[in-house]
């Protein structure tokens, strides 16, 4: 957080921006499914409004926290703001409440896991491939063994977090021209 990211979550919070997810549409799994910027959904002709860009840059730098610690996060998070407030020396005096850098800190995680909940990612370790193995192999065909396919898939899952609105075609072109040396068979 001490790198600005509870000033871009604060911005997240304070734009009139949402990721929606298909538990909002029908009580399905909660993916994200694309987005709304004042009240209109995102796509091609918002998708570049600098709030929802924003957003998105802060959204796949949480899901890549987020997905390091898996269902952890949680416990993380709450061992972040105890460490925190013990780096302040917090002792609560005869019952009185925290304030100053104390409060200010409190506020900081509130934000943080504010913006958590409005970028849809509270189960982002859990968020399906828009295209499995198989169908990365048949779109790149020339993808030889090793750790590049691993890169290829961290690229979609990438992809995937900073476009919630994004549908499998659009990311088959992008995996296509990020990848191009491995669109057809090398010998």
């Amino acid at each position: 957080m001490d790198s600005g990211g509870d000033v871009a979550a604060t911005a997240v919070l304070l734009a009139d921006l949402e990721v929606t997810t298909d538990d909002s549409v029908d009580g399905g799994s909660g993916w994200g499914t694309g987005g709304l910027l004042e009240g209109k959904a995102v796509g091609e002709t918002n998708r570049d409004d600098i709030f929802w860009r924003g957003a998105m840059d802060l959204r796949v730098s949480l899901a890549e926290l987020l997905m390091a610690a898996g269902p952890l996060w949680r416990a993380a998070f709450v061992l972040s703001l105890s460490e925190r407030l013990a780096d302040l020396n917090v002792l609560i005096p005869d019952g009185d409440l925290y304030d100053g850098e104390e409060e200010e800190e409190i506020k900081r995680h509130e934000t943080l896991l504010a913006a958590v909940i409005k970028l849809g990612l509270l189960n982002c370790w859990n968020q399906p491939m828009l295209l499995d193995g198989l169908m990365v192999k048949k779109l790149l065909p020339g993808i030889p063994r090793g750790p590049i396919f691993k890169a290829i898939m961290d690229e979609q899952r990438r992809w995937i977090f900073e476009r919630p609105e994004g549908v499998e075609e659009d990311l088959e072109e992008h995996l296509r021209a990020v990848f191009s040396d491995y669109t057809s068979i090398h010998k």
